[in-house]
């Protein structure tokens, strides 16, 4: 790498850890037509959740590891002239919050639960994804 290169690169990396998480955070402007709540599921536990409307059949939308309800933001709103779609993000995930504790598979399903019965909506189709690590035998 050249020395004006390996220049330029160090000013933009310093500019980018000068400015905070949360100002990165505010410049961002979500384009999707939903509007964002938080949730409260437990104790001082609150999970964000967006809801595109629509009309039909509910859908609730489970972000994967790492991801946020936001990853459906252009896919939930192909969804809408037939479901109600709904998204959820996780514990200790974007805008939700991030307890010490409750980070089991029942806690994630009653997490999505009480989403649920807080948006008010009868036998959800729910759908999710979610990376899968595959060990290699060596």
């Amino acid at each position: 790498m050249t020395r004006p290169l390996l220049t330029m690169l160090c000013v933009a990396l310093a500019h980018l850890a000068s400015s905070s998480p949360q100002q990165q955070q505010q410049e961002w402007q979500d384009p999707s037509p939903h509007t964002a709540r938080l949730v409260t599921v437990d104790t001082d536990v609150q999970l964000e959740v967006l809801d595109w409307g629509g009309s039909g059949p509910a859908v609730v939308l489970l972000a994967g590891l790492g991801d946020t309800a936001h990853v459906f933001d252009d896919f939930a709103t192909l969804l809408t002239s037939r479901h109600r779609v709904i998204a959820v993000t996780r514990r200790a995930h974007g805008r939700s919050s991030a307890p010490l504790t409750g980070y089991g598979f029942a806690r994630l399903a009653d997490d999505v639960m009480q989403v649920i019965d807080f948006v008010g909506v009868e036998r959800p189709i729910v759908i999710g994804h979610a990376f899968l690590s595959v060990q290699q035998k060596h």
